[in-house]
């Protein structure tokens, strides 16, 4: 399999922080979350993930943080099977895949430009999952 090259700036690259994390985390002993996406994404970029040093409380962290959400937005969904869910800033998150939402769900995940080219080329495509682009800061506003 070929990797993926990745080269953003110092501040887009903060997204393979919480990426790895989880992905470590749900490789651990005894994980929060189990989030194999996560774990093959890492597998898939070609990038040095080993620059963070993380600790075990910071895995447990982003796990822990991934899961309310992940368990609030299932819940929310269990009571309106019709919703649509617009993540904003979803980075390389991969929440749609962890929760597998109803097939009445709209999902958009939302970021810029260079973060949705690396979701679409690394991430699955699904019924009624959609990546949207910002297209600059002032559409953020």
């Amino acid at each position: 399999m070929q990797k993926e090259k990745v080269r953003f700036k110092k501040e887009k690259e903060t997204m393979f922080i919480t990426l790895y994390g989880k992905a470590m985390e749900s490789q651990s002993k005894d994980p929060i979350i189990h989030d194999i996406t996560a774990e093959e994404t890492i597998r898939r970029i070609d990038y040095d993930f080993t620059n963070f040093k993380m600790s075990k409380f910071q895995m447990r962290s982003l796990g822990a943080r991934a899961k309310v959400f992940d368990d609030w937005t299932k819940e929310y969904l269990a009571k309106n099977p019709e919703a649509n869910v617009v993540y904003l800033g979803c980075g390389l998150d991969s929440r749609v895949f962890r929760i597998d939402p109803p097939a009445s769900v709209e999902w958009f995940d939302v970021d810029f430009p260079e973060t949705i080219e690396l979701r679409e080329s690394l991430f699955l495509k699904r019924a009624k999952y959609h990546d949207r682009v910002i297209s600059d800061r002032k559409s953020m506003a």
